[in-house]
């Protein structure tokens, strides 16, 4: 064979791509159908069999893919908070503190909303279930970090004293998330807007961003589009 020509895939590796296709799709669909039977019945109520007929797989079929309904709630979890994850990655920008703080909260507090019955399940199995308490620990974690390592990028443009990042940063992330679970799961229920600019203010104010006296100043500054 001559240089520069590649081999023609073997129908074997085109057979593979194929099954590794079917085998995603199924997979997806299982987890499509997981999150449809939460949002009906709830994760007690939810069954194998449920999410099986859902998907339209047979009942064995989802024990390839998961061992157990414990499992496929976990894979969803896992999803949610990597997305938002890499979200944050892209929206805290060193240079602009302020904003950076705004869109962060804002993401955050949207993809709450929108994720109501993962985040609802991860609250109520964490007490419980060690699987559910370690990703709820990991990603509170995940979540200090990310505003630790923004405060740190920016830190000289505001006024920490002596205050530790590390603490200051699971402080934040801790008051984000219970801001998020009363509004959205206790209530009374405030718009997004609202709730954004009320926590930004905290933010803003206490890591010296914008100087306390200026009150005036804030609304402005905090302008959510």
């Amino acid at each position: 064979m001559g240089q520069g020509k590649l081999d023609a895939p073997t129908v074997d590796s085109v057979a593979l791509t194929k099954r590794e296709v079917r085998s995603k799709a199924t997979r997806d669909a299982l987890l499509h159908a997981a999150r449809q039977v939460l949002r009906k019945r709830g994760y007690a109520n939810a069954t194998v069999a449920e999410i099986a007929k859902k998907a339209r797989r047979a009942h064995g079929t989802f024990y390839l893919y998961f061992p157990n309904k414990e499992s496929v709630y976990a894979v969803l979890l896992d999803q949610m908070w990597d997305d938002l994850k890499a979200q944050g990655r892209s929206i805290w920008q060193a240079d602009e503190p302020v904003q950076s703080i705004i869109a962060t909260i804002r993401r955050f507090i949207e993809s709450y909303e929108e994720n109501l019955d993962l985040w609802e399940l991860a609250e109520d199995m964490s007490a419980t279930n060690p699987q559910f308490r370690r990703l709820r620990t990991e990603h509170h974690e995940l979540l200090a970090r990310k505003i630790r390592n923004g405060i740190e990028g920016s830190r000289s443009k505001g006024d920490l004293a002596d205050l530790d990042t590390e603490v200051l940063g699971n402080v934040l992330a801790s008051m984000l998330e219970a801001a998020c679970r009363v509004n959205f799961q206790e209530g009374p229920r405030r718009d997004v807007d609202v709730l954004t600019t009320h926590l930004a203010t905290i933010w803003v104010r206490a890591l010296g961003y914008v100087p306390s006296g200026s009150l005036a100043a804030v609304p402005s500054v905090l302008a959510v589009s």
